[in-house]
């Protein structure tokens, strides 16, 4: 009797330690399930960021551009807008170019006036010239002009000088017969490597009954312009600025 009372408590005792470990609570008391939720929830969030991170300067609008590289203003155009209405009123040519903002540019002047005087037939450039600067900080110039000191033939001549700080120059060599018609590729071989501070040029127009443009421009643009037309004449100074001044004469 009491052997088998020892057999059943022994197979009570085993069936209790079974049970404990396949139970779902853990050793300490707590499920498990509940322990893994809490796991899960205390883990930190991580905040994903887009593969490129954007600039937070990128909205604001920044141009440290001149005037000079954007071109005139639109206040500008429309004053030479305006100075070729009044110079078709001097001279008595319609203009053909219409408009209230138009580009102070030859090319504008010239369609101006195509209407009425049609193609040009000539155009000679009395001079050229570049401002520039070398690396080492020294300016330099390039000048074409043409020498009508010749008796046998109008000719072009470069002249390449550097330019100190109190404005004096000082002649740059250049071979002879480099000087005297110089080509494309020579004056391209000068400007290489310098910065470019200024292109000015001198140019004269003419037209089949005898109507004569001139023009000074500087980086592209007119400064200076002065038209005529059998006895008249309409000129304007500071053509690409604000103060510009015109006269019909």
């Amino acid at each position: 009797m009491k052997k088998s009372s020892f057999v059943i408590f022994g197979l009570i005792l085993l069936l209790g330690i079974g049970l404990y470990w396949l139970s779902p609570i853990s050793h300490d008391g707590t499920d498990p399930s509940l322990q893994q939720t809490a796991a899960v929830e205390s883990e930190p969030i991580i905040e994903e960021k887009p593969l490129v991170e954007l600039n937070p300067e990128a909205d604001k609008t920044i141009s440290n551009e001149s005037e000079s590289e954007l071109g005139p203003s639109v206040e500008i155009q429309k004053v030479f807008a305006q100075n070729l209405q009044a110079m078709g009123t001097c001279l008595e040519t319609q203009n053909s170019v219409p408009g209230d903002e138009l580009e102070p540019s030859l090319r504008t002047l010239i369609d101006s006036v195509r209407g009425e005087w049609g193609e040009s037939v000539i155009t000679t450039e009395d001079w050229m010239q570049i401002e520039m600067e070398t690396p080492e900080g020294e300016k330099r110039r390039i000048r074409v002009e043409m020498d009508f000191d010749s008796e046998t033939q109008v000719q072009r001549k470069l002249k390449y000088t550097a330019i100190d700080q109190a404005g004096q120059t000082r002649p740059i060599e250049v071979a002879e017969d480099q000087a005297v018609e110089p080509s494309e590729s020579l004056i391209a071989s000068l400007e290489s490597g310098n910065k470019i501070l200024m292109r000015e040029k001198f140019e004269r127009v003419y037209f089949q009954n005898g109507e004569e443009i001139v023009a000074r421009q500087a980086n592209g643009f007119l400064t200076d312009i002065e038209i005529n037309r059998g006895n008249k004449s309409f000129k304007c100074s500071q053509v690409s600025q604000q103060g510009s001044t015109c006269q019909c004469l």
